[in-house]
């Protein structure tokens, strides 16, 4: 059984928020440009002195979730949910110090963490899956003999699971292939799905012992051959 953690930017798992003096850390602006993408999309692994090291929180909207996702894209963990995730996958991510302020620079407490997954896996199937897909371009020539750039439908270049749901929307369904499954990991990105990422059952017991549920997510459906 897998879980699809929920990376809805306007859900429970989301708060705005800005890192603080990250342009002084980092200044190069198409490296930061990199570095959110990593964020976003995990995968590969991370330089500590390349990372934020404090991040203000852009509204005061009550206590903190224990795992959200903020501005560039950062993932963000509190510390209780690190060791749970290091007891299940000791050493396969990366975690580094992050100090999180409200915005008038009032402590919340910790410890808090940058959290990067970079385990990848590629489970998830097209086939019942509600996702976004972004198309590539073609060239085709008009009735005069002039190219002309057009949307390609056959021609994916990226896919992003749709986590919201309403009446034009199917979202929040996922379905996976457990024969595509390495079983070296409990949690794991999905680099041909964007933001996706994914946690085993147990892990998932284990962040949510009782109800309600300390993460927002919910089950994905398994591919039946």
């Amino acid at each position: 059984m897998v879980y699809v953690i929920d990376q809805a930017m306007s859900g429970r798992n989301s708060r705005t928020g800005e890192f603080v003096n990250w342009d002084n850390r980092v200044p190069q602006l198409d490296r930061r440009a990199e570095l959110s993408r990593i964020f976003h999309t995990g995968c590969e692994q991370l330089a500590p002195w390349e990372v934020p090291e404090h991040l203000k929180i852009s509204a005061r909207t009550g206590k903190l979730p224990l795992f959200f996702t903020t501005g560039a894209h950062g993932r963000v963990i509190h510390q209780s949910l690190v060791k749970e995730i290091e007891a299940f996958d000791p050493g396969q991510h990366q975690f580094f110090t992050l100090r999180v302020t409200w915005r008038n620079g009032d402590e919340i407490e910790g410890p808090w963490f940058l959290l990067n997954v970079y385990r990848a896996e590629a489970s998830i199937a097209d086939a019942g899956t509600a996702f976004r897909a972004i198309h590539g371009w073609k060239t085709i020539s008009t009735e005069d003999g002039t190219p002309r750039e057009v949307r390609d439908p056959d021609k994916i270049v990226a896919r992003y699971l749709d986590y919201y749901v309403g009446p034009h929307k199917r979202g929040k369904r996922v379905v996976y292939d457990p024969a595509r499954l390495s079983g070296e990991s409990h949690l794991w990105r999905e680099p041909r799905f964007g933001d996706a990422v994914l946690c085993s059952d147990a892990l998932w017991k284990a962040f949510n012992p009782t109800a309600p549920k300390r993460i927002a997510g919910f089950r994905a459906k398994e591919l039946r051959h």
